[in-house]
């Protein structure tokens, strides 16, 4: 018969953890899910996890099959095959990956009792517990965690020369595919990880020089399996669409069409405009293939109020799509003539080379763009980087923008269900969670005890958030950031640098690099990406402060060494 035994200190720390857990669980019950009409997010991903749950891969092949990354949806049928609620197991997976976190940075504690704060601080995060829509956003701060944590437990163990290191290379690979194939700006947390592996494996291979042929393929592990799974879901994607991609919108063909519209310079200026009816006009003058679209496009636009002199970037991916569907591409049911994919593709390709072409020839006057999908870049845009840039930092530090006493649906867009009971039903069937519609109005129909409950369970999530996360960020992100910074040029330049230390930088770039490109968004294509975007690096920014007094406390035992052995 095996034994465990288990020290009363370690029992009393998972007692603990586990108690904190369920706490949050409760406050997190505060929020039933919306079922939300929203053809382009929460509908989109119930409908291709149905079609999972069905047999039939994606379903039906149309413009907005392959527009989102495609984990969400897998992610949502897998957890449907355990028939567990999603915001339940949403909740799930932020724990473990917070759990996760205190493993690998456990030998760095040296007192335990501190892992309990820890996670609370971590586990606590007010915006992991306001999701109650159908959204990535319930699943990528916990899939950013894992990444990082992953990636430091890689580091740190293979200078260690531990066995784990392995498994810790996997579990990187497991996460980081996850993540790479759930949202499209995921570009933004390579820096941070091409530090901390390139940092790791350097260090490895120089203090054990034997192992350096072990050490690489180790750190060619997650490298390996991202790949295959791109592989593997283009390939699926090729055998049921004849189309060999994860997302459409990384095709040559889309890219091409896409990025010669943004190319084209108009009289006329308008920010987050970049396609205006003048631009539509130039287009159509040197593109056939684009006038097949053009009707359907300006009838688009025609569509909203605010979109009557042009394209509003964040609408223009979509309205081009809905645009190209119309004209009887993506298999269009209602055309005369419905066009398949691989058409599709071939018009976006003729799309692109016809104005490409126009625009290398002089026939239109045509800008360089620093990016396919990033709008004409101009030079007085420059000196907006560093005040938005001040801006976007601080509404992150400083937890700013949300407010729990506020109705959330008020802010919400409202999505007409075309069929309630049946959207309410395949909601249901998919998500296993109990519902409620998206009116305004729903939470008056509610009983008066009900009501009591969500006030407070709200009020406390606010009381949390304001007393602690708003007021103690800002001052240990400032305080850590130059701690931090001068710490590792000196352990840089003393040639003794610590994975703790690595490990606080490479956080610390992860939070400048996704406020940087979400700098450069706001300022050139469209600004109400800020709020849902930034749900992903407060994780970030709590890790970084947490390695913040770990390396403070090394710093402190080290000058205390120093200090003895003077004496």
């Amino acid at each position: 018969m095996i034994r465990i035994q288990i020290s009363r200190q370690l029992a009393l720390i998972i007692a603990s953890l586990v108690a904190i857990t369920f706490y949050k669980f409760w406050l997190a019950d505060v929020y039933s899910l919306r079922a939300i009409y929203a053809p382009q997010d929460d509908y989109l991903f119930i409908n291709l996890a149905r079609n999972i749950l069905d047999g039939n891969w994606l379903g039906e092949y149309n413009q907005y099959t392959l527009m989102k990354g495609l984990f969400y949806p897998l992610w949502i049928a897998f957890i449907n095959l355990f028939e567990i609620p999603l915001l339940t197991a949403q909740q799930l997976l932020y724990a473990l990956s917070c759990t996760i976190f205190l493993l690998a940075i456990n030998p760095h504690v040296k007192n335990k009792w501190w892992l309990i704060l820890i996670y609370a601080f971590l586990i606590f995060n007010p915006l992991s517990i306001g999701v109650d829509r159908v959204l990535r956003l319930g699943i990528y701060p916990s899939l950013t965690i894992l990444v990082f944590t992953c990636a430091y437990g890689l580091y740190s163990r293979s200078i260690s020369a531990r066995s784990s290191s392995i498994w810790w290379a996997v579990g990187l690979g497991i996460s980081l595919a996850a993540f790479w194939h759930t949202r499209e700006e995921r570009i933004w947390i390579m820096p941070s990880l091409a530090m901390l592996l390139g940092v790791g494996l350097l260090q490895a291979i120089y203090k054990y020089k034997t192992k350096a042929v072990g050490f690489v393929l180790i750190y060619m592990t997650p490298v390996v399996i991202v790949y295959s799974s791109t592989l593997s879901l283009s390939y699926i994607n090729w055998k049921h669409y004849r189309i060999f991609t994860p997302l459409e919108i990384g095709t040559e063909e889309f890219k091409s069409a896409y990025s010669g519209l943004l190319r084209i310079r108009t009289e006329t200026f308008i920010r987050h405009y970049p396609v205006t009816h003048e631009t539509i006009n130039k287009a159509s003058n040197v593109s056939p293939a684009f006038r097949e679209i053009k009707p359907a496009l300006l009838a688009k636009s025609g569509e909203y109020p605010s979109l009557n002199f042009g394209m509003r970037a964040s609408h223009f991916i979509w309205t081009l799509r809905d645009s190209v569907q119309a004209s009887g591409y993506y298999n269009f049911e209602h055309a005369i003539d419905p066009k398949d994919i691989p058409e599709t593709l071939d018009l976006y390709k003729r799309i692109g080379h016809e104005i490409h072409t126009a625009c290398d020839s002089g026939k239109l006057d045509c800008a360089t763009l620093l990016n396919p999908f990033f709008p004409q870049w101009r030079m007085e845009d420059n000196a907006q980087i560093l005040p938005t840039l001040n801006q976007t930092v601080t509404r992150l530090v400083t937890w700013g923008g949300f407010d729990y006493k506020v109705n959330d649906m008020r802010s919400e867009p409202f999505y007409p269900e075309t069929n309630m009971l049946e959207t309410l039903l395949l909601f249901r069937s998919v998500t296993n969670e109990s519902l409620r519609p998206h009116r305004r109005n729903a939470a008056n129909y509610l009983p008066e005890f009900e009501q009591d409950r969500i006030h407070v369970k709200r009020k406390t999530v606010r009381n949390i958030w304001r007393n602690f996360y708003q007021r103690l960020s800002p001052v240990f992100f400032i305080v850590f950031s130059i701690l931090i910074i001068f710490r590792f040029i000196y352990e840089v330049i003393s040639r003794r640098l610590q994975t703790m230390t690595t490990f606080s930088v490479a956080l610390l770039g992860g939070i400048l690099s996704h406020s940087l490109i979400m700098t450069l968004i706001q300022i050139n294509a469209f600004t109400e990406v800020l709020r849902r975007s930034q749900f992903t690096v407060y994780p970030v920014l709590i890790m970084f402060i947490v390695t913040g007094f770990i390396v403070s406390n090394e710093a402190i035992r080290q000058f205390r060494t120093n200090n003895k052995d003077k004496d």
